[in-house]
């Protein structure tokens, strides 16, 4: 399954940088010359919406040179706009919904997990269209917890920057997040995207905008152990496909390829390193959108 993840990671990798030279994208309210070939994007929330997705997972980890553990993950994760304000911000509460997984390792096959602390754990952010992030907040911050995907699995919301721009031309977008859906205390992440549009695809019978991606970067978690803090570092390289409905603004079906090198510090001062491969899908489920008034029946 490494060979494999690695194999695929690296065809995409070379697919997109192959491409031509970097350009710098056309802002929503430039004047610029849009061509036929132009397409504009950003995600259209409204106030009440509600989107369910399918996230299933793959992982390969070890840790300390011991022998690999495999594990597949199914989740389901509910995205609720709680409001939208007057800079057009989206507040967003996630809550993961729904969990299961298998875990292997050597002679041990199929050991199925069903409970976990991350789970109808609702954590909130604010984004605005691009998916540039301004805020984030949980519940609870007493306690750490940790998503089962882990402190730097795949997320579904990030910068794509806010932008308008040519079939087969690239972009870079530059972001330092708090990954708030994937563990308390927050992960910190430093990184740099390379985004480009393909053609327009349908998939699951609704037209899209594709977007390939390739996202290079590092991580940082930090958690109490024992009344002491333990630390990981991880640097990150990854590659994927995002598909945007043209109709409806919203994702309809994300792939994530990722590999992580990690030094785990341990409140000893020792350090272990460890790997880890992720395959992600995220894929739209239902779509619940708000009713908009009318105009004129606003009473």
């Amino acid at each position: 399954m490494k060979r494999l993840l690695i194999t695929a990671f690296i065809i995409l990798s070379v697919s997109i940088l192959k491409s031509q030279e970097l350009d710098v994208p056309l802002p929503f309210n430039s004047s610029s010359t849009i061509t036929a070939d132009t397409i504009c994007v950003k995600y259209n929330l409204l106030p009440g919406d509600t989107l369910i997705y399918r996230v299933s997972g793959q992982d390969s980890l070890a840790l300390n040179f011991q022998e690999p553990i495999l594990r597949k993950r199914i989740e389901r994760h509910q995205y609720v706009v709680d409001s939208v304000d007057e800079l057009k911000r989206i507040h967003i509460t996630q809550t993961m919904t729904h969990f299961i997984w298998k875990e292997s390792k050597g002679d041990i096959r199929n050991v199925e997990r069903v409970t976990s602390t991350w789970l109808n754990f609702p954590v909130s952010y604010v984004i605005d269209e691009s998916g540039r992030r301004y805020s984030y907040s949980v519940p609870d911050s007493s306690r750490a917890m940790i998503s089962p995907g882990g402190p730097f699995s795949p997320f579904l919301f990030s910068d794509i920057g806010i932008y308008c721009e040519e079939v087969n031309k690239n972009w870079l977008v530059k972001s330092y997040d708090e990954l708030v859906e994937n563990g308390v205390p927050f992960p910190l992440f430093n990184h740099t995207t390379l985004y480009r549009f393909q053609d327009d695809i349908d998939t699951l019978d609704e037209k899209c905008h594709r977007i390939e991606l390739i996202r290079t970067g590092q991580g940082s978690y930090k958690y109490p152990v024992e009344d002491k803090m333990q630390r990981i570092t991880t640097k990150i390289n990854s590659g994927g496909m995002l598909d945007i409905s043209v109709e409806r603004g919203i994702p309809v079906h994300y792939m994530m390829n990722q590999e992580q090198k990690t030094t785990i510090k341990l409140p000893s001062g020792k350090e272990q390193p460890g790997w880890k491969y992720t395959l992600q899908y995220f894929t739209l489920e239902e779509l619940k959108r708000a009713k908009v008034p009318e105009e004129g029946n606003n009473k």
